[in-house]
């Protein structure tokens, strides 16, 4: 619901959103240079991220809407993640796709598929999240991913996930701004459980998607051709270029010990391809914060966020009314973060008095006494250690965060703490026609990345919202 609540907003500001770039110049799929990766496969028994296993997850929506998804529905430019089956004519002859399939061929997906489909969605998403770009399971139309050149301002790249190729992934270099519907593909993968199939198949597209967008492999100066990263548990890191196999994934330059490629990704993705970072969702300084209230229905005492920008500090401001309990906690995206968090709270005059970092987890948290006044709160993207040892700088340290907060009011007196942003009733959001999801779950603290919410009442509140915003912004206009 609350990831509703966020697109719904950039709906409403997205014309004031403007900017300049030189586009590069679109070609046809000939012109450019084809690209074919054969990525580590993981030993038997292997799970790709071993630590998502143990972390329930909810899906963005129910499985019926799995192919309406949408991370950034206002964006121009779309990464187009292509399930069903597509067909090209190919140097005179047809070539056809086949539906990407990980259970007995039928005509129709599967629970356990459509929830596949919904966890490499999530995922990829969050690796592009940052920027000015939808990803989207929803097909846009031919028109909408090509270049057409001249006036046109709407185009993307179609990722096709399937089987047909052996175990190859591949795409071609730079094709992001094609004049066709030039594809990228992504090989599904072999494999019998969904976490590791939607592990595959999301780091396969995001990395094919980083060549549509002219990024080269992140290797080592010893021959590596994949880099697949270092450290262990939650703060364990590896290159969207390399292979994420594991751990935290980012964008990066080139870091880490014997990395034989310094180019910028962040520059080059924002680069001569039509879009650049999102706008910025919060104020970053303590003057333009986001009002955060646990007692006042009218400010939220859950809020989202994305840490759009290396450069990017989102500011949030609370009032404690009397001396009392405080429990503040931010959490990344809790399926394939890409964001480690650093939190600060500020008095009144904007003097740090705490700071939340945990050396070995991604997460921050205060559980604090304080006394009656005016404090404020920043969330910021962090490294960690060192990227020529275990670590990794805050270069890549992007994406989505979730700021819940709770007064308690007597010192003492812990309250109510633990549910102040829960979504609802999950555990059986992914059932169609009485057909049970294959991960339900009952932790409501489970997130989503970009979640959708259930129910005809939250559907009610959040169109007579949507509805009462637009009118407000009319009767403005004139």
């Amino acid at each position: 619901m609350h990831r509703l609540l966020f697109i719904m907003m950039s709906l409403l500001t997205a014309s004031s959103y403007s900017f300049a770039q030189v586009v590069e110049e679109p070609k046809s799929r000939q012109e450019y240079v084809k690209v074919i990766d054969h990525f580590p496969l993981p030993s038997e028994g292997q799970l790709l991220r071993a630590f998502s296993k143990d972390k329930p997850y909810v899906l963005p929506a129910p499985l019926k809407d799995t192919f309406t998804l949408h991370s950034n529905p206002t964006a121009t430019k779309v990464i187009y993640l292509d399930f069903d089956g597509h067909s090209i004519i190919w140097r005179g002859d047809d070539f056809h796709y086949v539906p990407f399939n990980m259970e007995d061929p039928d005509s129709s997906f599967s629970d356990t598929e459509l929830t596949v489909i919904q966890l490499a969605w999530q995922s990829i998403s969050e690796d592009f999240l940052p920027f000015n770009i939808d990803v989207t399971t929803e097909e846009p139309g031919i028109e909408a991913l090509m270049n057409t050149g001249g006036g046109d301002t709407e185009w993307g790249i179609r990722a096709v996930i399937s089987h047909n190729d052996g175990t190859s992934s591949w795409a071609y270099n730079d094709s992001f701004n094609s004049n066709e519907d030039t594809e990228l593909y992504a090989w599904a993968g072999n494999f019998a459980s969904v976490d590791e199939t939607w592990i595959w198949i999301a780091d396969s597209v995001s990395h094919e998607a980083g060549h549509s967008l002219g990024l080269s492999h992140d290797g080592t100066t010893t021959g590596v051709e994949y880099y697949e990263g270092h450290g262990k548990g939650e703060t364990s890191w590896s290159p969207i270029m390399g292979w994420t196999n594991y751990g935290l994934s980012q964008w990066d330059k080139g870091e880490y010990t014997r990395s034989n490629n310094q180019e910028d990704d962040l520059s080059i993705i924002t680069t001569g391809h039509g879009f650049d970072y999102r706008l910025d969702d919060h104020g970053s300084t303590v003057a333009t914060a986001t009002a955060l209230d646990a007692d006042d229905v009218d400010l939220p005492p859950v809020v989202e966020g994305i840490i759009e920008q290396t450069t990017d500090v989102d500011y949030f401001s609370f009032t404690v009314p009397s001396d009392g309990d405080c429990v503040i906690t931010v959490t990344p995206d809790n399926l394939a973060p890409n964001l480690d968090i650093e939190a600060n709270i500020y008095d009144s005059e904007g003097a740090v008095l705490f700071t939340s970092n945990p050396p070995t987890a991604l997460d921050a948290e205060f559980n604090l006494s304080l006394t009656a006044g005016e404090y404020y709160l920043s969330v910021d993207g962090t490294g960690y250690e060192d990227p020529i040892s275990d670590g990794y700088s805050d270069y890549g340290s992007l994406g989505y965060y979730l700021v819940r907060f709770s007064y308690a009011g007597e010192p003492g007196d812990t309250g109510d703490t633990g549910d102040s942003g829960e979504t609802g009733d999950t555990s059986d959001s992914g059932d169609t026609d009485g057909q049970k999801s294959t991960n339900d779950t009952e932790d409501a603290d489970a997130r989503s990345s970009c979640n959708c919410t259930t129910g005809n009442t939250s559907w009610s509140v959040l169109m007579f919202l949507l509805l009462f915003l637009v009118r407000r912004r009319e009767l403005g206009a004139s």
